[in-house]
């Protein structure tokens, strides 16, 4: 009697409306009869789930349901085959918690490519599941490409010398820290609530590789491997975390990033028939690169933004701050930062914390005085003030070739009007200017609130 399907040790069960975990579970079986279930906390039955008949074993398979789990755990399943009162066969499955499943999507800042050092600790109520399908404590680097069923990730190898790769894979791999499990651990600090984490993330890839339209292709495509991912692990989540963006920016010529990225979201909304479903996205970093078209990146940081106004029950949070492991990937403690605040847009979107707020967004900038020599720039949906009191960099006023009119000498917020930053200028503001925050591919950028919420790049805004 096995369970190879439906149900595996240290497997979190997302839970429903009602806070409960329900598993369809079972396998193969030489024995005939009827399926009794129950359901161990310690050394003791769970309330209510003693032996219980679930199911039935007939013409070499069995299967069973267990329902109604309670958040938490972590569980032990024990199913047994009997006729009558005799004992058959049994199989147990420990370390099964109900809790949250979140999907970690898109491309290397978001598969993790921080040094493996100082990385975050694992936490007993926080497991993935893995790309090769199995169910593990999860601990960096979460995303082990290679390892997956589906030959989309295998780098263009053949299945053989994938095979032949993966312990070399294994051994000398020295990155990989990435935001999950920080996000993950921030979440069950606040909550006490278990988080299964699944990895699809895939490094250098663009919209048009995660196409909803390719899903068909199963694991020959990222989004197909994404929905074969998320069905193996039960078929439902709690949300949708997403970084991705930078290969645009690389790109010479505008793509529909914007059209494609909102199918995106609209189609894993349908795909796991959760029309509400949180989704958090990260807004592109710095790079520092000569080949990258400044107004390309600036372009997809400002898309990001705007795609905020026409995604509901959605977050986006700004990377434009954090320190970087090399000229494109976020540094390990970057990532530790970024997960907490995913998580705190999490908790937010999840209604667990009603307080919080979206961090400083922008609202409109008017130009002030005779002689047009100050510009204060409004900000909304911050939580507690904006931050430094004094020296806020990132601000520029360029002219309509976006060239830096190095106008600005100062910018601070303003306790006179909260929500405000004057920003100083050296001369008036011409005709046809515009102010920008985080413009280009590695701008300095200081803006946060008291919650850490660092405040998206934008940019254009007409003076």
């Amino acid at each position: 009697m096995k369970v190879p399907r439906g149900l595996l040790p240290c497997q979190v069960l997302q839970r429903d409306t009602h806070g409960r975990g329900t598993a369809d579970f079972g396998g193969d079986a030489t024995a005939e009869g009827e399926v009794w279930v129950r359901v161990r906390e310690g050394a003791r039955d769970l309330e209510g789930h003693g032996w219980k008949k679930a199911g039935v074993a007939h013409d070499g398979s069995w299967e069973a349901r267990v329902a109604n789990l309670p958040t938490g755990g972590p569980y032990r399943v024990e199913a047994e085959i009997r006729q009558e009162t005799h004992k058959l066969a049994g199989v147990s499955v420990s370390e099964i918690l109900v809790g949250d499943l979140w999907v970690l999507a898109g491309q290397s800042n978001m598969e993790g490519v921080g040094v493996l050092r100082d990385v975050e600790p694992p936490h007993p109520l926080v497991r993935s599941f893995e790309m090769s399908r199995v169910w593990k404590h999860a601990e960096e680097p979460l995303h082990w490409l290679l390892e997956s069923p589906d030959p989309v990730h295998w780098w263009g190898m053949t299945g053989e010398q994938r095979d032949e790769f993966i312990p070399t894979y294994r051994r000398d791999r020295d990155r990989g820290a990435g935001l999950g499990l920080p996000f993950a651990k921030h979440l069950v600090a606040a909550t006490e609530v278990p988080v299964g984490l699944l990895p699809v993330a895939h490094g250098g890839t663009n919209m048009e590789q995660w196409d909803p339209g390719k899903g068909d292709q199963g694991g020959n495509s990222l989004y197909g491997s994404m929905l074969r991912h998320v069905k193996a692990a039960g078929g439902r989540v709690a949300g949708i975390l997403w970084f991705q963006g930078e290969t645009e920016g690389f790109e010479q010529e505008p793509s529909p990033f914007l059209d494609r990225f909102l199918a995106l979201v609209t189609a894993m909304r349908h795909d796991f028939d959760a029309p509400e479903l949180p989704f958090l996205y990260v807004q592109i970093g710095r790079v520092v690169m000569p080949e990258v078209p400044a107004n390309r990146w600036t372009e997809i940081r400002e898309l990001q933004r705007l795609a905020l106004e026409k995604i509901p029950h959605a977050a986006m949070v700004a990377s434009v701050d954090l320190p970087l492991e090399d000229p494109i990937h976020l540094a390990t403690p970057a990532h530790k930062l970024l997960g907490i605040r995913l998580a705190k847009q999490a908790l937010r979107l999840t209604g667990k914390d009603r307080k919080m707020k979206p961090g400083p967004m922008f609202k409109r900038a008017d130009t002030e005085g005779e002689k047009r020599d100050r510009v204060r720039v409004w900000f909304e949906e911050f939580n507690g003030d904006l931050l430094p009191e004094r020296l806020v960099r990132g601000f520029s006023v360029r002219d309509a070739d976006q060239k830096d009119l190095a106008l600005v000498f100062e910018a601070m917020p303003d306790p006179r009007q909260p929500g405000s930053v004057l920003v100083l200028l050296r001369a008036p503001v011409p005709e046809g200017s515009s102010l920008w925050y985080g413009w280009g591919p590695d701008p300095v950028c200081t803006l946060a609130d008291s919650e850490g919420m660092a405040a998206p790049a934008f940019g254009p805004v007409k003076l």
